[in-house]
């Protein structure tokens, strides 16, 4: 498929969306040597597929920018074969694809009223989801600092741990624990802070830190530990739901670290679970989004929750944007076919030590553990310099889990002293 493309995550990832005859519109450069590697991996001629670097953000004021629209009329000879594969469907992207000449995207509407924002809004997510009945964490929308006081009381009562929610944030980055012992470890947070006496206090001190002008409401729940943490993607159009990949999310300390909060260092594809857990997780997910596509979305979205110790399912928040499994999904597909999850787990794997990717395919080469497609397994390099953690990311392909976590720690053995 020929398109323009747009991003705000790690530039390099995107590259494994190209196919002949794109082009790839980032804010930052890509280094030739990694196109070429993509292109090895996935079957496109790195000639063929254009980077053009913008050096600004691709915000809402450079996508409606004329001057922007005139660089890439430049590629868009065409306008009837090209089509716009962007991250996000905002409004911004919703007008460009209409000065370049191009097919509405579907949607267009309700991203150019700001559908978009309102979605991704945590506090959104809840409050759609306590209409339509799905299952969530206790909890409440708080709108100041007096009701973040009210609702940590109230959970109190009935918990020791509760979460704090910036109302849009991505990655747990906006997430704070509330404990009453400092020796809770809740993962999915970037800190954890000590219920105590001075409750009005706290309440300032969340309120201060979660709200700003951008986000002006702040969710408070009760923290469930899970052993299972999930996430599904899905596509909605026109047509309906269409599901794409679903996972979990795996936590772990930082290398090194012997306590602290574990962070998020990866994602497993595909979903494992019992047939009467994954069957609920499944219906109640479709039901929750097909709300969503009646009241206009159309584009990627992905839903995320956990099974708790008893059976039950919570779900915590959308977003309506690629997941961050599309990119593991599509290289899935590309090298293994459309039934990957039948006979693979796919895993990716963040925090890799760092380094010059010469030097990070040299010592998965000497160590025997690049991809193969006879084996149909081996490591990939997704990107030298991930934002999703410290260091390069990479994603692993082989026949079973225990498999997986045999060649992660190959790769990590081996990636040692780049």
């Amino acid at each position: 498929m020929k398109g323009t493309r747009s991003g705000t995550d790690t530039s390099a990832r995107f590259l494994w969306h190209a196919e002949e005859g794109d082009v790839l519109v980032i804010p930052d450069g890509i280094d030739p040597d990694f196109k070429s590697y993509v292109g090895s991996v996935v079957g496109f001629t790195p000639e063929s597929v254009e980077v053009l670097t913008i050096d600004r953000p691709l915000d809402e004021a450079t996508l409606l920018d004329e001057d922007f629209a005139g660089e890439l009329r430049s590629y868009v000879k065409e306008p009837a074969e090209w089509s716009l594969f962007p991250c996000v469907v905002t409004g911004g992207v919703a007008e460009l694809s209409t000065r370049l000449g191009l097919y509405a995207l579907p949607g267009s509407a309700f991203a150019r009223q700001g559908g978009i924002d309102l979605l991704n809004m945590k506090s959104t997510f809840r409050r759609l989801a306590a209409g339509v009945g799905t299952p969530i964490a206790e909890g409440v929308v708080a709108r100041s600092a007096d009701e973040i006081g009210r609702a940590v009381k109230s959970l109190w009562e009935q918990t020791s741990t509760m979460i704090a929610k910036q109302d849009r944030s991505g990655g747990g980055h906006g997430n704070i624990g509330l404990a009453d012992s400092h020796s809770a470890s809740l993962p999915g947070t970037r800190e954890t802070r000590l219920l105590g006496a001075d409750l009005k206090e706290l309440a300032q001190g969340l309120w201060a830190d979660l709200s700003d002008a951008y986000n002006q409401f702040v969710v408070v729940e009760a923290y469930h530990s899970a052993d299972h943490r999930f996430y599904l993607e899905y596509h909605l159009s026109d047509d309906g739901i269409d599901f794409l990949n679903s996972g979990m999310l795996r936590y772990a300390l930082p290398p090194g670290a012997k306590d602290g909060t574990p962070k998020w260092v990866g994602l497993d594809l595909p979903l494992r679970l019992g047939s009467r857990s994954y069957t609920e997780v499944i219906t109640r997910a479709r039901e929750f989004l097909e709300v969503v596509r009646r009241i206009g979305y159309r584009g990627y979205v992905n839903i995320d929750g956990l099974l708790l110790p008893d059976g039950r399912l919570v779900f915590h928040e959308i977003n309506a944007r690629w997941g961050g499994s599309l990119v593991y999904h599509v290289i899935a597909e590309r090298l293994l076919g459309r039934n990957y999850a039948d006979a693979h787990v796919v895993s990716s794997v963040l925090n890799v030590k760092p380094g010059p990717l010469s030097g990070l395919l040299e010592a998965i080469g000497h160590a025997g553990i690049g991809y193969q497609e006879g084996k149909q397994e081996g490591v990939v390099v997704l990107g030298c310099d991930s934002d999703l953690g410290p260091g390069a990311e990479c994603l692993i392909l082989a026949a079973s889990e225990e498999r997986t976590r045999s060649l992660e720690a190959d790769l990590r053995a081996c990636t040692e002293y780049v």
